[in-house]
């Protein structure tokens, strides 16, 4: 239900805004009561703040788990990231803005601790896509390369979804890569300005102690495990994938997770509908913290 309630006022504060936007309303469409709302988030800001969480996770999702087709070109591979990136930034931004501009002001630290988790990962991603791209045909680090390229990124970016610029996000894609492909022999052969030294925060993110991000990111892909199930499930064996995706939702969120048991019913929904690449990044959470538990 609490999945529910959170897509539920993801809709409704994009549609009416916030403060037009009431708990007792959020509770109507979804079937409770105000006061059972009130049992799953403690006020109206509390649930702004986990729709915030939740938007910003499943943009992080949608564009960094995109199964690109291996027997194209590291080039070409990189333009179908950098066009999902696009694409999922258009589609979520807007609620990212209307939480900024009515979030109050006591909430800003959570607010910026989230923006930095999701900035960390998605620096990493685009420093692991330059660096399949190159796959080590460079010198030093990729970091000053990475940088330029989201900056890059970043203003078409702006000009498409902010100001609402008529640019295609293919033409955009390849443009970002004509650059990276210009600046990318300069950057080569002259001395870095990030050195792995001054970023290792930034490397170093996904194997760091914020179990709070690492928790929130499992939850956001269990969630939409469980969308796409509810979308691609057959009528004959809806009832028990769902309950199976429920199930799973349970164990990966569990303090100390079994991976036997996330395997297990992971196998068992893969057979039946599209989930591979979430599945994958679940188990790589979960080793990562078991891992972390037992040094």
């Amino acid at each position: 239900m609490k999945d529910k309630i959170i897509k539920e006022s993801l809709h409704r504060f994009s549609i009416d805004g916030y403060y037009n936007t009431s708990m007792q309303s959020i509770a109507q469409n979804c079937g409770i009561s105000k006061a059972s709302l009130y049992k799953y988030f403690a006020s109206k800001e509390d649930l702004l703040l986990q729709a915030f969480e939740y938007n910003l996770e499943q943009m992080l999702l949608r564009a960094t788990t995109l199964q690109v087709d291996p027997q194209k070109s590291p080039r070409e591979q990189l333009i179908e990231k950098i066009v999902s990136e696009l694409e999922s930034t258009k589609e979520h931004r807007p609620f990212m803005h209307l939480v900024l501009r009515t979030a109050p002001p006591k909430k800003n630290a959570e607010l910026m601790s989230m923006f930095k988790r999701t900035r960390a990962l998605l620096m990493n991603w685009h420093y692991d896509s330059l660096e399949q791209m190159y796959k080590g045909n460079y010198r030093g680090n990729l970091w000053d390369l990475v940088v330029m390229f989201q900056g890059t990124l970043r203003e078409y970016t702006s000009l498409m979804v902010d100001e609402h610029k008529s640019l295609n996000s293919h033409d955009v894609a390849h443009k970002v890569v004509e650059f990276v492909e210009a600046a990318a022999p300069v950057q080569f052969t002259n001395q870095a300005l990030l050195s792995e030294e001054m970023m290792n925060d930034y490397a170093t993110y996904r194997f760091d102690e914020d179990f709070e991000g690492i928790e929130a990111h499992k939850r956001t892909l269990c969630w939409h495990i469980q969308d796409t199930v509810e979308r691609e499930a057959s009528a004959k064996d809806r009832s028990k994938l769902i309950d199976a995706a429920a199930k799973l939702t349970e164990e990966a969120t569990h303090d100390n997770p079994r991976q036997f048991m996330i395997e297990s019913l992971g196998r068992y929904l893969a057979d039946s509908v599209s989930i591979s690449s979430e599945l994958h990044t679940l188990q790589q959470l979960i080793a990562a913290q078991h891992a972390h538990f037992q040094e």
